[in-house]
């Protein structure tokens, strides 16, 4: 992985070994090979590459490595021996699903780490708790815009858990915001595990990307805000085939606070 502090300070919490790229490093493709030539494994496991061009995938298999690739929007096997979408999306651009024996489409194969669930927490009543999750940068910066709305609501015996993830930069601009709030609102800076703040929540207010299908796995209620057109796309795809009740395909606040008085008052 690239030797960005924070991604490599996260997998030694889980006791991951790491070999790191330098930031330096202007040629990732060649650290990936030399890294396969020192280990040697069987599988080589790629995720989430953004570049367009994989010439370098024949050469790992061309050293007896198999390689698995992990996609979430591309929807193109690039000759890997096997291709892995979970996106609901990936049914569409894989209509023959069945045929292809290496590819594992769709949000069953959502690679989701069941040991972060605690199983003795349940969804807090007294009081009921929201939480708001957009990721772990959150460009858009949909939670200033939805705690904004919140903020002009009147909210009785609710506490919304805000989280803010690791490249979340407006930290203490969203500090500031709620002080006045502070028995209402609750502000998360990168917890090491959010599964369970999930767990005590009885919705979550969410972007349309992993986190979503993070509640879905978990089975947690939520109210999915669309902050790309991919999302939207998902979003809209989800609720058509009733995995989701509603969700927002783009941000609107009076279309959000309907969508969360619609769901609070079905408990």
């Amino acid at each position: 992985m690239k030797d960005h502090q924070e991604a490599v300070l996260h997998a030694k919490r889980f006791h991951v070994s790491t070999r790191t790229i330098p930031i330096s490093c202007k040629d990732d493709d060649e650290f990936l090979l030399e890294s396969i030539d020192i280990y040697r494994p069987d599988w080589v496991v790629i995720d989430l590459p953004y570049k367009d061009s994989f010439a370098y995938i024949d050469t790992v298999r061309s050293r007896r490595s198999s390689v698995l690739f992990l996609d979430d929007w591309r929807f193109r096997n690039p000759g890997a021996d096997a291709y892995l979408n979970s996106s609901i999306l990936s049914y569409d651009h894989f209509p023959n699903k069945e045929k292809l024996i290496t590819h594992f489409l769709g949000p069953e194969y959502f690679v989701f780490d069941h040991s972060l669930v605690d199983p003795d927490i349940s969804a807090s009543k007294d009081p009921a708790e929201i939480t708001l999750s957009f990721g772990g940068a959150d460009p858009t910066d949909l939670t200033r815009r939805a705690v904004e709305t919140l903020l002009s609501q009147e909210l009785l015996g609710m506490v919304f858990n805000i989280v803010l993830g690791p490249g979340y930069k407006p930290v203490r601009s969203m500090q500031d915001l709620v002080k006045e709030q502070s028995d209402t609102f609750k502000i998360r800076i990168n917890p090491e595990n959010v599964i369970p703040i999930f767990q005590r929540s009885s919705l979550v207010i969410c972007a349309g990307g992993r986190t979503l299908y993070e509640l879905m796995a978990l089975g947690k209620r939520s109210l999915p805000i669309a902050s790309t057109e991919f999302e939207s796309e998902t979003v809209q795809r989800l609720v058509e085939l009733g995995w989701l009740s509603a969700g927002l395909t783009s941000w609107d606040p009076g279309k959000f606070i309907n969508l969360l008085a619609r769901f609070l008052n079905e408990g």
